[in-house]
């Protein structure tokens, strides 16, 4: 399992002191979502801990490769549900998980195989959602070129 954490850009006692946050995230229902009941799940778990500090969250909903880089350019707090890994722990102040997720390849019925590693992917036109965390193996042979990866700005599009 992976585990999904909110990324900060200030200290919990810089919060404290503006007594409201501005944290960007994309659509992941029911994890997160804007139209969702309390933006959902991992929002709501995010805005709690931060009402137990007097902290009030102010949400923004943009695409995924967006929000992260309003986090990182400073012009928001913080940005949540993400992967932790070595780049954006240099960016930024990282909570305990807030949930856990894993990683999930879908296909057309019609299209049938079987995989057990990314090698297996090989020959496939492969739709990848920008600002997506694939898992190491996957970004590594993207990067080489040994995966035909379409990244596209949301989930839906890469479905149809």
């Amino acid at each position: 399992m992976r585990y999904a954490f909110l990324l900060l850009v200030l200290m919990l006692s810089s919060a404290q002191a503006a007594e409201q946050v501005r944290l960007t995230n994309g659509e992941w229902p029911p994890y997160l979502g804007e139209t969702l009941p309390h933006h959902g799940v991992a929002s709501r778990i995010v805005a709690e801990a931060f009402a137990l500090q007097g902290v009030e969250v102010q949400w923004e909903f943009h695409p995924w490769a967006r929000s992260l880089k309003m986090a990182e350019q400073g012009t928001r707090d913080g940005s949540a549900v993400w992967l932790a890994n070595p780049e954006r722990e240099q960016h930024f102040h990282i909570s305990e998980p807030v949930v856990e997720s894993g990683y999930y390849l879908f296909h057309r019925k019609t299209h049938a195989f079987d995989w057990n590693d990314v090698a297996d992917l090989r020959g496939l036109r492969i739709a990848g959602t920008r600002g997506y965390d694939y898992g190491e193996a996957f970004q590594r042979a993207e990067a080489a070129g040994e995966l035909e990866v379409v990244r596209l700005t949301g989930d839906e599009q890469g479905l149809r």
